[in-house]
């Protein structure tokens, strides 16, 4: 008698075989764009960091390949002319420059890191003067607004280098089923009443980052995938799948071709899992009488968990200009903007319930 639970051998029919062979070549698919577009922005990141100095290599090894046969007639002469010595100067200069950017105490700053370092400095001056300022606005709210409203600005002219950014934050609605747009930067085109669900996994990829609370880049924004990258041994690393998904706005406000969303969470607490092995080993007292002594070995998984505000997302009208320089800048800013929110909720607790009571939710 056939167990009605065996599974069916029989062959499959063309249907099936069908379904079948779409399955793999779907996934085959997902794995090569994966692949592709990884490979394409490694070779972004290195091009932009090394690019001028292979440039500057090659233009060497050229320049010494054609002086070559002057440079041969200088050392049976015994003679140098004032212009082919100041040529082969420069040459041996450039390959000494080059070695010494690669393996020296390289000193130069691109103009991006020193914005980067600007904004930091006059974000924290901000930070103390919102915190502790005997001068600040005394209104909490209107404080907030000013903060966000100068954060905004200051952030935006950081990132991605020379391209044109706009920047909005999006904070929790009371309800917490929606992350709504509180304030962006100024240009900006975003509409007023942007509403993303944070209850779905229908959302769009600010939803995502903020149910996550990861990085979400969306490279190409209409083929509505995010990327989701995480921060492991020492560099940003995709997570695979990316996710599909997108909210869709009026035309007008959909005039950006990237964008890159930050969650903006606060730390709470560090969690620890714990695995135990119990080892045994010979006592002290093994010469005397038989016994052994059970020690444990453990090992530790540490997560970090995070409270969570709101998103915040950087756009712009260029093709994939994000890199990961501009994620771990990214972090820094959300880290900054988390802890302002966290100061401003804090202060709108009653002082005799705020160790017990949840932070009243800033309204967008």
């Amino acid at each position: 008698m056939r167990n009605e639970f065996e599974p069916d051998t029989g062959p499959l029919d063309s249907g099936e075989i069908k379904g079948e062979l779409k399955t793999h070549l779907l996934e085959a698919l997902r794995s090569s764009r994966y692949y592709a577009w990884i490979t394409k922005k490694k070779a972004q990141v290195r091009i932009r960091k090394s690019l001028s100095k292979w440039f500057a290599l090659a233009l060497a090894v050229l320049a010494l390949i054609r002086e070559f046969p002057e440079l041969k007639l200088m050392y049976q002469s015994h003679h140098i002319g004032i212009l082919d010595g100041l040529v082969l100067v420069i040459i041996c200069a450039t390959v000494a420059a080059l070695a010494w950017e690669h393996w020296g105490n390289k000193l130069t700053t691109s103009p991006q890191e020193v914005r980067f370092v600007a904004a930091m400095h006059s974000l924290l001056q901000r930070l103390e003067k919102f915190m502790y300022g005997l001068d600040r606005i005394q209104d909490p709210t209107e404080r907030l607004q000013d903060f966000i409203a100068f954060f905004l600005d200051v952030t935006a002219g950081t990132l991605c280098g020379r391209k044109v950014v706009d920047s909005g934050l999006m904070l929790e609605t009371p309800d917490k089923s929606d992350v709504g747009l509180f304030q962006s930067s100024r240009g900006a085109k975003y509409p007023p009443t942007l509403k993303i669900p944070i209850q779905r996994s229908d959302t769009g990829p600010a939803g995502v980052s903020y149910q996550r609370k990861k990085i979400i880049y969306v490279p190409y924004k209409k083929r509505e995938i995010g990327w989701i990258f995480e921060y492991r041994n020492n560099r940003y690393r995709a997570k695979s799948p990316p996710h599909k998904g997108w909210i869709r706005m009026k035309k007008e406000f959909e005039r950006f071709r990237s964008v890159l969303c930050l969650p903006v969470a606060i730390y709470q607490k560090t969690l620890t899992k714990s695995s135990q092995t119990d080892v045994t080993e010979p006592s002290q007292e093994a010469t005397q009488q038989a016994g052994s002594l059970q020690s444990t070995v453990s090992s530790e998984e540490t997560q970090v968990e995070k409270k969570p505000f709101g998103v915040l997302n950087y756009s712009t009208n260029s093709r994939d200009p994000f890199v990961d320089r501009d994620f771990q800048m990214g972090e820094c800013f959300s880290s900054i903007l988390a802890l302002v929110l966290e100061t401003y909720r804090q202060e709108q607790t009653p002082p005799t319930t705020a160790s017990a009571a949840t932070p009243k939710a800033v309204t967008p």
